[in-house]
C-alpha cells in the first residue's frame, strides 16, 4: 500500500518528465478575487489584474490571463516563473523537501490531467478543476497579517488612521484599480463574467472554494449553494469549500449547514469541507486576528459538529512570528477535535508582511518548532500535516538572505503602531517576546539617531 510519501516522489517523476519546473496547478488551480479584478494560480504568486477587455467574449480570462500563460510557457520550457518562490525555497532547501508545486500536482483534482495538461499548447484556455472566488472583501476580522485588499475592516481602520510607519507598504490603501471597480459594485462586471462563465465551468469541477473577505458574510455564497441546488444536471463528483474565519454570528453558520446538507444528502456535491483559520491557541491567538473570539469560535464548531457531522474541517494555520510559542497548545486542542470529527490541518508559512516572518525571530526559537512536531508525531497526525510543519522548520533553519535588521525595526514600528490603533497591548499579550521586542527597539532608535 502507497503511503503519501510514494504518491509524492511518483507524481514529481511524472512531473520531471515534463519539465523540472513544471506544476499542475497553474493551469486547474485559480484563485480570483472577483471583487477587485485580481487572480493568481495557485494561491501563492502575487495577484495581477484581469485584463477586462478580454472577458467581453471570453468569461475564461477571469483564470486564462495573458500573464499567466506566459508563467504556463516557462513551465514547459523547464523555466522557474518567479512569481512561484513559495515553492523555489522549499526545493532548494538542502535535502529533498516537498513543496506544494509536488503536493498539489499530486492531488486529485489534478494529477489525473497530466498528460492532458502538458500535451495542449501554453496559450490555450483551459477549464480549471480547482475554483476559489471571493466575490466580496466584506469582513469583520483585520488579521495582523491581512490588508486592505481582503477585508472592508482594514480599509476602515486605514480611512480612519493613514498607512503604517513600515518601510513595506503591505497595509497600504486599496489601489486606483480596485477604487473604480468599487465604485461599480451594483454591477462588478468580473462577478457578472464569472455567473456567465458558471454553465460551462460547472460541469468540470473538482473543486469550488468559495474565500472572502468573510464569505459568511457575502450573499453570492448563499446563492452557489442555491445555484448547485437548482441546476438540473448536479456535478456529484465536485466538492464544494468555504472559508470561515468563525467569528461571524452563529445563526449564519446554522444557516450554512442547512444549505449544504440537502446538497450531501441528495448527491449533488461528492462532499463538503469547511476550510477555517486559526493560526495559535488563546490571548496570542486573537491578537494575531484581531476580531477573534475563541469562545464564540468554538461555539460555531461545535454548531457545525452537531448539524453537519458529515462536514471535512480544514484548519488553515498561516505560520507566522507571532504563532510559534503557542503553537503547541493549538496543536493539543486541535487533537481533541481531531476525535469528533473529520479534521486536518494545512500549515503554510507566510511570507508577506515579511516582518512577520518567522525569520524574524532568533534561532532559540526554533526549540517551540521543535517541540511542536515533537507533539505532532507522537499523537497520530497524518504525514501530510507533519511534513507540512518539518518543511517549516527547514525554512526556519535555512539561510535565505532575510534582511533581520531592516524587518525587526518595521515589527516594532507595527506592532507599535497596532497596539495603539486597536487598544492592545504586545508585551502583556506576548512576554515570551518581550526581550527581545525591547531590544528591537533599542536598535531601531539607534538606528534613527544615527540616520
Amino acid at each position: 500500500m502507497s503511503t503519501f510519501l510514494d504518491d509524492i516522489k511518483e507524481t514529481k517523476r511524472q512531473l520531471d518528465k515534463v519539465s523540472p519546473s513544471f506544476c499542475l496547478a497553474k493551469w486547474l488551480q485559480v484563485t480570483i478575487h472577483l471583487h477587485s479584478g485580481y487572480t493568481h494560480s495557485c494561491h501563492h504568486p502575487i495577484m495581477h489584474k484581469i485584463p477586462l477587455d478580454e472577458l467581453k467574449d471570453n468569461p475564461s480570462a477571469l483564470h486564462n490571463t495573458p500573464l499567466k500563460k506566459e508563467q504556463r510557457k516557462m513551465m514547459l520550457e523547464g523555466k522557474r516563473p518567479p512569481e512561484c518562490g513559495y515553492c523555489w525555497n522549499i526545493e532548494d532547501l538542502p535535502g529533498k523537501n516537498i513543496s506544494d508545486r509536488m503536493v498539489k500536482s499530486n492531488d486529485y483534482w489534478a494529477k489525473e490531467y497530466m498528460s492532458q495538461v502538458a500535451n495542449a499548447p501554453w496559450d490555450a484556455n483551459i477549464q480549471p478543476t480547482y475554483v476559489e472566488v471571493s466575490f466580496s472583501k466584506i469582513c469583520n476580522f483585520k488579521c495582523c497579517y491581512c490588508s486592505p485588499n481582503f477585508s472592508s475592516s482594514w480599509v476602515s481602520e486605514m480611512l480612519q488612521h493613514g498607512e503604517f510607519p513600515t518601510r513595506s507598504r503591505h497595509h497600504s490603501i486599496i489601489t486606483e484599480d480596485e477604487l473604480e471597480v468599487l465604485k461599480h459594485k451594483d454591477n462588478n462586471p468580473y462577478i457578472e463574467a464569472f455567473w456567465r462563465w458558471w454553465p460551462t465551468l460547472y460541469p468540470s469541477l473538482k473543486v469550488f472554494r468559495v474565500t472572502g473577505g468573510e464569505p459568511l458574510l457575502s450573499k453570492d455564497t448563499f446563492k452557489v449553494i442555491d445555484e448547485i441546488a437548482a441546476h438540473p444536471t448536479p456535478n456529484p463528483d465536485m466538492e464544494l469549500a468555504i472559508n470561515s474565519n468563525f467569528g461571524i454570528p452563529t445563526k449564519l453558520v446554522e444557516k450554512l449547514c442547512k444549505g449544504v446538507s440537502p446538497l450531501l444528502k441528495e448527491k449533488k456535491i461528492k462532499n463538503f469541507r469547511l476550510y477555517i483559520s486559526l493560526d495559535t491557541w488563546g490571548a496570542q491567538a486573537e491578537y494575531i486576528r484581531s476580531g477573534l473570539d475563541l469562545e464564540l469560535f468554538q461555539t460555531n464548531l461545535k454548531t457545525v459538529m452537531k448539524l453537519l457531522p458529515e462536514a471535512d474541517i480544514t484548519f488553515m494555520c498561516t505560520y507566522n512570528a507571532l504563532g510559534v510559542v503557542k503553537f503547541k497548545q493549538f496543536l493539543a486542542q486541535l487533537a481533541k477535535w481531531k476525535k469528533k470529527q473529520n479534521i486536518l490541518i494545512d500549515i503554510s508559512y507566510l511570507r508577506h508582511p515579511e516582518f512577520m516572518s518567522i525569520k524574524v525571530l532568533p534561532k532559540e526559537f526554533g526549540r517551540y518548532i521543535e517541540e511542536s512536531l515533537a507533539f505532532m508525531e507522537e499523537n497520530n497526525f497524518t504525514d501530510y500535516e507533519i511534513n507540512k510543519l518539518k518543511r517549516v522548520l527547514e525554512y526556519f533553519n535555512s539561510e535565505t538572505g532575510y534582511n533581520q535588521k531592516m524587518f525587526r525595526a518595521d515589527f516594532v514600528k507595527y506592532f507599535t503602531e497596532i497596539d495603539r490603533r486597536r487598544k492592545v497591548d504586545f508585551l502583556k499579550t506576548f512576554p515570551e517576546l518581550k526581550k527581545e521586542f525591547l531590544q528591537w527597539k533599542a536598535d531601531l532608535e539607534v538606528q534613527e539617531t544615527t540616520a
